[in-house]
């Protein structure tokens, strides 16, 4: 598998509220490969292939831009104050990290409060670079791919999702005319409410919709990094029927692709925002298992990268043979 795209995608810097970067780099890449790009305001991106046609049921694929970091909120001279945007997870007391200002990114060590508020937690950084309010700080990106198959950087969460949109791009396959319409669809500020995917489902009013993301290994669900995709039964955000959940597992193993299931309800994904505006449509999450969710050493297999691509595509294959949402 090649992962120049992926490499590049980590090297975004991306925000909530600021993935101008992931926004231009995916806007490249679909249109090299002859996709018509739609720009949804701040909210979101959608790619469709040159046969759209408005009279056919529509699929779309979904993943978010954006991944948690931080914002200034107060300077005092040299010191600059900057609260979460996301919950990201900081590994110890400090952190080497960037800020993005209107000059330049810059390298600064964010550090922990010792802040008496109980209503947030707070952080600052020392510095003499010219920073405004709302500026914002992420971790610094330096992917590494390992012998084992993994590769180790932050922002993984949710930059896979978007590589395996480009990889559904490049496909010939979906560049022809079909018995639907494909849409690829990246949305902003899904970490802090999914805000952007509410925008593209009032955009696109899919019939069906395959959200991709990553989530956490849990072993004691027997969701592990290197065991295949993971269907969210339950979260926060979505939840299916046990015949839903039947039909996908059943589907994945005539298919012979690993797949894993989860069942939590602290957090969510953009599948929360095609229901709330009042679509019918079926959404399926599909995963891919992580460690150090949300902290500058999130780490996956590549193995599990291939078989989440392989796993979105009889999704998406299946929408015509009418398996999991008959006529």
């Amino acid at each position: 598998m090649n992962l120049d795209l992926l490499i590049k995608l980590l090297k975004c810097h991306s925000t909530p509220g600021d993935e101008d970067e992931v926004a231009a780099c995916m806007t490249r890449f679909w249109q090299r490969n002859q996709w018509k790009i739609t720009h949804h305001g701040p909210y979101g991106i959608s790619a469709r292939s040159a046969h759209f046609d408005s009279t056919k049921s529509t699929v779309l694929v979904c993943a978010h831009m954006d991944s948690p970091g931080y914002i200034v909120d107060s300077i005092d001279n040299d010191r600059k104050s900057i609260v979460k945007l996301g919950g990201p997870a900081l590994d110890g007391e400090s952190q080497k990290a960037i800020v993005k200002t209107k000059n330049g990114k810059f390298p600064i060590e964010i550090q922990k409060s010792k802040s008496t508020d109980c209503l947030r937690e707070t952080y600052y950084f020392k510095s003499e670079i010219d920073v405004e309010y709302g500026d914002r700080v992420c971790f610094d990106s330096k992917p590494l791919i390992t012998n084992d198959g993994m590769i180790t950087s932050p922002f993984l969460d949710n930059r896979i999702g978007c590589f395996v949109l480009g990889l559904l791009a490049e496909n010939k396959k979906y560049k022809q005319n079909l018995p639907f319409n494909l849409v690829l669809g990246t949305t902003s500020c899904e970490e802090i409410g999914s805000r952007g995917a509410t925008v593209l489902a009032h955009a696109i009013k899919p019939d069906y919709v395959i959200c991709l993301d990553a989530t956490y290994e849990n072993k004691s669900q027997n969701v592990e990094i290197g065991g295949g995709p993971v269907l969210t039964i339950s979260d926060a955000s979505v939840i299916l029927s046990c015949q839903n959940r039947d039909d996908i597992i059943n589907l994945f193993r005539i298919n012979n692709i690993p797949l894993q299931t989860e069942v939590y309800n602290y957090s969510g994904t953009d599948a929360k925002a095609f229901p709330q505006v009042g679509l019918h449509c079926l959404v399926i999450p599909l995963l891919i298992a992580s460690t150090g969710n949300h902290s500058s050493l999130e780490r996956v297999s590549i193995n599990d990268i291939e078989t989440l691509v392989n796993g979105v595509q009889i999704l998406i294959d299946d929408f015509e043979n009418n398996t999991l949402v008959p006529d």
